[in-house]
C-alpha cells in the first residue's frame, strides 16, 4: 500500500494545489521544445495509427507502470492489453491521449518527465477536486440541454474546467455507452456553476483517465514509464 501511495502521488504531482483554480485550460505549445521528444511522439503515433506492436513494446521502459496494484514491466502490458487477441482499446486510449496533446510535466520527476494529456498539469484549489473536474478539451464545443446531438445548445466552451454532475462517479456510466464501453455522455456545469448542461464524450476528459508519461533512459531514448487509468 505504501508503494502504491508514494507513486500515485508521483502521478498526479502534475495536478498542483495552488491558490487558484482555473476557470479554463487550454493545451500548451511546449513540446517543440525538445526535437528528439517531438520525433519520438510523432513515431508513437504512427505506431498507433499502424497498430505496430512492435514498435510499441520496443519503447516501453522494463519497469513500465500498467496499474497501482500489478507488475511493472512489459509482460504485464501485453496482459492487461490482452496482446494476442485484441488490442483495439489500447490504440483507442493511447491514440486519445495523444491526440489531446501533452506537457512537460509541473513536476518533472525522472521517470515523468512529459505527461499525455496535458490536463493532468493543472492546478486545482483542493486536493480532493481532480477526482471531480473534467476539461473541455476543444474550441466551441456544444454544450446541449439533453444527452442527445439533436437537443438544444445552452452554450458553446472552449477548454473550459468544468464539474462533473456525479462527482467522484465519473468513470462509471453516465448516459449511455460508447464503442469501448465508455460514457458517451457527460452532465457538466462550468466551475462558477452558471451553465449546466451535457457534452459528449469526445469533447471532455478527466484528469484520472487514461494517462501517458515519458521519459528518456539513460541512453538518452524516450521510453513510456506509465499509462493507466483510475486512482
Amino acid at each position: 500500500m505504501k508503494k502504491i501511495t508514494i507513486v500515485f502521488s508521483i502521478l498526479i504531482a502534475a495536478i498542483h494545489f495552488g491558490s487558484a483554480q482555473p476557470s479554463k485550460f487550454p493545451p500548451p505549445n511546449d513540446l517543440g521544445k525538445d526535437k528528439s521528444l517531438a520525433t519520438f511522439v510523432n513515431q508513437l503515433k504512427v505506431a498507433v495509427q499502424k497498430k505496430d506492436k512492435a514498435y510499441v513494446l520496443s519503447v516501453l521502459d522494463e519497469k513500465v507502470m500498467n496499474s497501482f496494484d500489478g507488475e511493472d514491466n512489459p509482460a504485464e502490458f501485453i496482459n492487461i492489453w490482452d496482446w494476442e487477441k485484441d488490442t483495439v482499446s489500447l490504440w483507442h486510449y493511447l491514440g486519445r491521449v495523444l491526440e489531446l496533446g501533452g506537457a512537460f510535466n509541473i513536476h518533472p520527476e525522472d521517470r515523468y518527465t512529459v505527461v499525455f494529456p496535458y490536463l493532468c498539469n493543472i492546478d486545482l484549489e483542493n486536493g480532493d477536486e481532480y477526482f471531480k473536474v473534467g476539461v473541455i478539451t476543444g474550441k466551441n464545443v456544444n454544450l446541449r440541454e439533453k444527452p442527445e446531438l439533436s437537443a438544444k445548445v445552452v452554450g458553446q466552451l472552449t477548454h473550459d474546467v468544468v464539474w462533473f454532475v456525479e462527482g467522484e462517479q465519473v468513470l462509471r456510466k453516465t448516459q449511455g455507452t460508447n464503442t469501448f464501453g465508455d460514457p458517451e455522455w457527460y452532465q457538466i456545469e462550468t466551475i462558477d456553476h452558471k451553465k449546466k448542461g451535457w457534452v459528449f464524450w469526445k469533447y471532455v476528459y478527466s484528469p484520472v483517465n487514461y494517462r501517458l508519461f515519458l521519459f528518456k533512459d539513460k541512453k538518452g531514448n524516450w521510453k513510456i514509464s506509465t499509462f493507466l487509468a483510475g486512482d
